[in-house]
């Protein structure tokens, strides 16, 4: 969010090149567009990882046979991972025994299945309320598909396979961060084979209503990212800069006084003062997460480098980057922070014509973190010399 402020306050990298920073800094201001909404993304692979187990009973919704109904026990078992605060997707396993009454009261007639599903969950409460993670009820849509296995079955004799459609309804109730309590309804429909028998293009059916819990796995859920509000910042810092800028120009644009004659002396010139290498330099590259792309509004930082670096021929130039330690293993970060600093090494050196022999490359990585107190600081490259 802070990279705006790098950019409006680059003049102050050095002191004696005033004049020519502001010109810069000129150049670099750009009209943004504003983007609206808030996305969500997931620091971690492993959070957001679901698994619910259940039972709870099913029956017949429609069948070729319209007997009298029974109703038998269901068993249910998921797993699954939220992709954002409003989708999931799940492998859901069920089974159980399906049983009526027919062609007589007095015969019964049964089957045994097991299918598995693919499904999609949509959560409507977040989807209309805005995300919360500690809300207390939700309601989650969802459709799916899958294979189904009849065995033991009365009516056909021998086992069947299905591709059967599944759609259905869940209420979650939260527990704490881990626990959810579930109700859950679903129907299927398949074809009409399932009891051994086809007529027609009828189609048979089975709904299953079951409550269970649901186990959360992972520490964190999902972190919120406004874009606008970061453009936003930035567009007031650029008003900000336009506004000193003109009234600069209006203090130089002033007639000024005659001055008084006065008498000066001059001392003798002192010798010439060999210039210093090794210090910070107060110019950084900011990048976004996960990323090692330069943003438009970086440049101006390298371009001061470069200048620098001209004007200081004697001085080598360090180049680090880091990466920050809350996203990716130590490993992937020293291989970003890498990335980083390779891009900035090709800046200077192909844009600006600055010697490699004059450019030395740190991959800092996530071990040290620079600015310690606020972690998205950490994605950057920062400058020395020696």
């Amino acid at each position: 969010m802070w990279s705006a402020v790098c950019l409006t306050f680059t003049g102050l990298l050095f002191d004696s090149e005033a004049s020519a920073q502001t010109l810069v800094v000129e150049e670099e201001i750009v009209e943004v567009q504003p983007v609206h909404g808030t996305k969500y993304y997931s620091k971690r692979a492993r959070d957001n990882w679901f698994m619910s187990v259940g039972a709870g009973m099913q029956t017949y919704m429609h069948s070729n046979h319209h007997g009298t109904l029974m109703y038998n026990m269901a068993l249910d078992i998921a797993g699954g991972k939220w992709i954002s605060p409003y989708l999931a997707i799940r492998l859901n396993a069920m089974g159980g025994e399906v049983r009526k009454k027919w062609p007589t009261r007095d015969d019964r007639q049964s089957a045994r299945y097991v299918a598995v599903y693919g499904d999609f969950l949509w959560d409507i409460t977040n989807a209309i309320g805005g995300y919360n993670p500690r809300r207390v009820v939700s309601v989650r849509p969802f459709v799916g598909a899958g294979g189904l296995l009849s065995f033991k079955n009365s009516m056909a004799g021998y086992n069947t396979y299905l591709f059967p459609v599944t759609a259905g309804l869940n209420l979650n109730f939260r527990l704490c961060h881990y626990v959810d309590i579930f109700l859950e309804g679903r129907a299927n429909i398949m074809g009409n084979n399932f009891s051994g028998h086809r007529e027609g293009r009828q189609v048979e059916s089975i709904g299953s209503l079951v409550a269970g819990f649901t186990f959360n796995f992972g520490r964190d859920r999902f972190f919120a990212y406004n874009p606008y509000a970061e453009q936003a910042l930035r567009q007031q810092l650029n008003d900000r800069v336009n506004t000193l800028r003109e009234e600069l120009s209006e203090c130089q644009n002033r007639p000024q006084p005659k001055p008084e004659e006065v008498v000066v002396y001059v001392p003798a010139p002192a010798p010439a003062e060999t210039p210093h290498c090794g210090g910070n330099l107060m110019a950084v590259v900011r990048f976004s997460l996960n990323s090692a792309t330069i943003a438009p509004a970086e440049m101006v930082n390298i371009y001061n480098v470069a200048q620098y670096m001209k004007e200081h021929k004697e001085c080598t130039l360090v180049v680090t980057g880091y990466a920050d330690e809350d996203t990716g293993t130590p490993q992937y970060n020293e291989a970003l922070s890498r990335r980083r600093a390779q891009a900035v090494v090709d800046v200077l050196n192909k844009q600006y014509a600055l010697p490699k022999e004059r450019i030395e490359m740190v991959a800092g990585g996530s071990a040290t973190q620079p600015y310690p107190h606020d972690n998205n600081w950490n994605r950057i490259v920062v400058f020395s010399t020696k």
